[in-house]
């Protein structure tokens, strides 16, 4: 008797609230779905249940994502962003510590292990730090750990103080590994919390990356003197790409203008190398005045350039702007051009580009 009461209790609430469970697994309130009912059948049909809910999530109270979860959150990861420059920064100042402190093979080795045993410590005792203080004060005290850690090695003397300063560092460390997605998964609310708990897996590697990418700036020479070269000599694999998203806008120094200088329509990207359209005037490539630049030149390019340009807003092509000091740059590139009797003789051109009226300081 009661199986048969019980599943006709089942059925009537099945038929009054269907979707009452996917409610509830999303993170609703139980309140959530009444509301919902009260609006028109017709409203409700042209809308699939997921919608429904989706739009539900955002405007019930206990799901909403709110500015302040996406502060809390910022700051949050802000910790694991100090595990990965912690982790990343001892192999790139090796030869600076080793020369500076006069340490030894064994000693530097030491030096980048003990992280690894302050961060098994700070793990072992995470969990309980983080039930007594709460998640919030762990975080300081973590931040407290690291401060000191940062600050014996900068002001270190001897490999003793390096240690000891690695070894707070690296329970700092440890305690932020567990507290971190911890209390980003307690605040954040149920239906984006696994994006935001991914924001802790983004930001420790991308720590690593830049002290590798500042370390290596010293060693690795761009081939074209800019940030887009020094960031393909680093990145090999892009060269991999289909040339389709992967084009340089590079000629070869035995090409004149004419057909070779040409690119496919159907490219959806082109790295501008040398001097960029906006540095230039609107009326033809200024690399052709520069002997070193003139591998890079192309009319045809640069008009694609500017094509995409009258397409921006306002707003944004002010950032396109010509200042005096380019103004005056193009003018001596164009001297210089008559000087070297180039063939294109483009010092002879009457500047139509309407930038040149109104030079940003």
């Amino acid at each position: 008797m009661e199986k048969g009461l019980l599943r006709k209790s089942l059925s009537i609430r099945e038929r009054k609230f269907p979707n009452d469970d996917l409610f509830l697994e999303t993170g609703l309130s139980r309140k959530s779905p009444r509301d919902i009912t009260k609006k028109s059948p017709r409203d409700i049909i042209k809308k699939s249940p997921r919608d429904i809910i989706k739009k539900a999530q955002n405007e019930d109270g206990e799901c909403r994502v709110t500015p302040i979860v996406f502060l809390s959150t910022f700051v949050a990861v802000s910790g694991s962003f100090c595990t990965g420059c912690g982790a990343g920064f001892s192999s790139g100042a090796q030869s600076g510590i080793t020369k500076d402190l006069s340490l030894s093979v064994a000693e530097y080795s030491m030096f980048g292990s003990i992280l690894t045993l302050g961060g098994l410590i700070g793990a072992i005792f995470s969990g309980k730090v983080a039930d007594v203080l709460g998640r919030k004060r762990t975080m300081l005290f973590c931040e407290a750990f690291c401060l000191t850690g940062w600050l014996a090695m900068a002001l270190a003397q001897d490999a003793l103080w390096l240690d000891c300063g690695r070894l707070l560092l690296g329970i700092g460390v440890g305690l932020f590994s567990y507290v971190i997605p911890v209390y980003i998964a307690e605040i954040a609310p149920k239906h984006v919390r696994g994006s935001f708990v991914f924001a802790n897996q983004v930001l420790e590697p991308s720590a690593c990356l830049f002290e590798e990418l500042m370390q290596q700036s010293f060693k690795i020479k761009s081939y074209n003197g800019g940030d887009q070269g020094f960031l393909n000599e680093y990145f090999v694999w892009w060269h991999r790409l289909s040339k389709r998203v992967n084009t340089m806008k590079y000629f070869g120094e035995e090409t004149n203008i004419g057909p070779k200088r040409n690119l496919p329509d159907n490219l959806e990207g082109i790295h501008y190398l040398g001097i960029k359209p906006w540095r230039c005037y609107r009326d033809y490539d200024c690399n052709w005045d520069l002997t070193t630049r003139r591998v890079y030149a192309s009319e045809s390019v640069n008009k694609k350039w500017w094509k995409v340009y009258d397409k921006m807003p306002k707003k944004l092509q002010r950032y396109c702007g010509l200042t005096r000091k380019m103004d005056k740059n193009i003018e001596k590139w164009m001297k210089a051009a008559k000087v070297k009797g180039f063939p294109e003789k483009h010092w002879r051109l009457q500047v139509g580009d309407p930038r040149k009226k109104n030079l940003v300081d």
